[in-house]
């Protein structure tokens, strides 16, 4: 019982930890990707979703962006986003002069100032990813040694 507990645990913890290291593995949204179209290869460069382009497209004039409201609202349908469309959206160039989307909200925010943070993300860093990640492998721990706990006691009382 003992070895198959620590066996269980180790691969457990195994999985969980190596679930740190994983990165997302995709192109980089400017990357050239080479597609097969009719045998021939084609060239296609992804710049943003549609979701972004029509955000972007809310506060691109000074019209549309300039009141504290507007930039509130911006920053709230931001934090709305999902992770892969506000790293689209940060690094998206748009407006009249060119200013990519991190920078233009990091403006309205400082200009207005918003109070609201850019990020909200509690598992944005490595640091809090990983305590999360032991906590996790902690709280199951227990509960498997529990289970085992009981399991035994039945055992012996029948």
């Amino acid at each position: 019982m003992s070895k198959l507990f620590t066996s269980r645990v180790a691969f457990l913890a195994f999985v969980l930890l190596s679930l740190v290291g994983c990165q997302d593995n995709q192109a980089d949204p400017g990357e050239p990707v080479d597609w097969e179209q009719d045998g021939t290869s084609v060239g296609f460069s992804p710049t943003a979703s549609t979701a972004v382009l029509d955000f972007a497209a809310t506060i691109d004039t000074q019209a549309e962006a300039c009141s504290a409201e507007a930039a509130s609202a911006a920053i709230a349908t931001y934090l709305c986003l999902p992770t892969v469309e506000q790293n689209q959206f940060d690094s998206y160039s748009f407006g009249v002069t060119p200013k990519t989307g991190a920078q233009t909200l990091a403006y309205l925010k400082a200009y207005f100032g918003v109070t609201t943070p850019l990020s909200v993300n509690a598992l944005d860093t490595t640091a809090n990813r990983t305590t999360a990640i032991i906590v996790i492998i902690v709280v199951l721990g227990f509960a498997t040694a529990a289970g085992f706990y009981i399991v035994g006691r039945k055992r012996k009382v029948a």
